[in-house]
């Protein structure tokens, strides 16, 4: 989790500042030191409560937004106390066993599951959900179909053992019988269920010769061209629509920012990576996050795995102040079911 050195903050300076956060999340309004006295039962008056809040601003804690406002997090006061101050949520039996169900009741396959994940994560939080599905490179290619969509054109339907389903398309100089492409397919499976991708190159070009041009263009640019790079094409997005709710993203340059994170995809698809390689719940506030251009979003993320190999990445996209507690136990307990589901 991205975090603070911890500062030398007193218990009672902790407890306001958890206050104003806390509150700062659930109303979006700057938070004064009435309403921090009146909430945190930490029985202290308003007045020693203003005098702690100024410390917590001296800080680089708090801030205040205008003369006349109470107080709001800074992006370095979010960072402490979702560090260390950050109450852990946990889901009841009843709605482990609802997200379970909504996620993997009579679902075709893995890449179904991954489109329900998101949907239900984006629906359960408020905010923007995304995922990767697992990697290629990581799963074994087992099973390949060929279909002339137009003349030139080849659709490359290429299915994976964790159940990912990837098409592309192979634009080729001449036209390929629908038989043809149907017996080439079949072969190219069968030699899939005995060798890697890599090795049906020779395999294939020394027993089908009068396909050799079809079929080194099909080898070199579908089946054994897939990388990891390739990730951010196949990045599952649901939920962006539930942004235009929060009050920060009403300014038009800011929600526009964010979205265009979303489309362009290499921002979001780099976090959702480094969360694999490092393997753990990661949260990314502020510039942190999406980068500069969008610097009010925050990002809480997690891997999923295969036989405890981290294999993709889940994770929830939002304001500065959403509600982290729920967001990490949403995309964690997500994450387990697609880890048992694979």
């Amino acid at each position: 989790m991205a975090s603070e050195n911890r500062q030398e903050l007193s218990e009672r300076d902790e407890a306001i500042l958890k206050s104003v956060v806390q509150t700062y999340i659930a109303t979006a309004e700057p938070v004064g030191s009435r309403t921090v006295a009146r909430q945190s039962g930490i029985g202290l008056s308003p007045a020693t409560i203003r005098n702690c809040m100024a410390d917590l601003e001296d800080f680089g804690l708090l801030y205040q937004p205008h003369t006349s406002a109470g107080r709001v997090p800074s992006h370095q006061g979010m960072r402490y106390y979702v560090s260390y101050l950050l109450d852990k949520y946990e889901f009841s039996k009843h709605e482990r066993i609802a997200l379970e169900n909504a996620i993997l009741a009579n679902a075709s396959d893995f890449e179904e599951v991954l489109k329900r994940a998101v949907k239900v994560m984006a629906s359960w939080s408020g905010n923007a959900a995304v995922v990767t599905p697992p990697h290629v490179d990581k799963h074994r290619l087992i099973h390949v179909d060929l279909v002339e969509v137009r003349p030139g054109t080849i659709l490359v339907i290429s299915v994976y053992d964790s159940g990912v389903v990837q098409n592309s398309f192979l634009q080729i100089d001449c036209s390929i019988p629908k038989r043809r492409l149907r017996a080439l397919a079949e072969t190219i499976s069968a030699c899939l269920q005995r060798m890697e991708p890599e090795q049906l190159k020779q395999e294939l070009l020394d027993s089908l010769e009068e396909d050799r041009k079809f079929l080194e263009t099909l080898l070199a640019k579908a089946i054994c061209a897939e990388t990891p790079d390739d990730a951010h094409k196949e990045l599952i997005i649901d939920g962006r629509l539930n942004l235009l709710d929060y009050p920060e993203f009403s300014d038009i340059p800011r929600i526009r920012a964010l979205f265009e994170a979303f489309e362009e995809k290499k921002i979001l698809v780099t976090l959702l990576e480094r969360c694999m390689e490092m393997d753990d719940t990661n949260i990314f506030i502020g510039k942190d996050a999406l980068g500069r251009s969008a610097p009010e979003s925050s990002v809480v993320i997690t891997p999923y795995r295969e036989k405890g190999i981290p294999v993709g990445s889940i994770g929830i996209v939002g304001p500065t102040r959403m509600d982290y507690a729920k967001a990490m136990a949403l995309v964690e307990y997500v994450a387990h079911i697609l880890s048992k589901d694979l």
